[in-house]
């Protein structure tokens, strides 16, 4: 997996390495859970732990790009803990 970080603004951003981005990190570990997640189910057990950074959560100037791609693996994992 290579990951692509586009920082820039977002005016400024190529969105093409904004689809890459989202393909590298979102579309991964989607497959991922995908394949793990049926196993964690029937036997009742395991972690899934999605390592990303606060740039989500703190609206960082020239991160918007960045952080859209770590908000959207931290939107994918966090129903899985209900």
């Amino acid at each position: 997996m290579t990951a692509i970080h586009v920082f820039a603004p977002v005016e400024q951003a190529d969105p093409a390495k904004m689809r890459v981005a989202l393909e590298t990190r979102v579309e991964w570990h989607f497959h991922l859970i995908g394949k793990v997640a049926p196993h964690m189910e029937a036997t009742r057990s395991g972690e899934i732990l999605m390592i990303t950074s606060a740039a989500p959560l703190r609206g960082l100037f020239n991160y918007s790009m960045y952080a859209t791609a770590l908000a959207a693996d931290n939107a994918l994992v966090k129903p899985l803990s209900q």
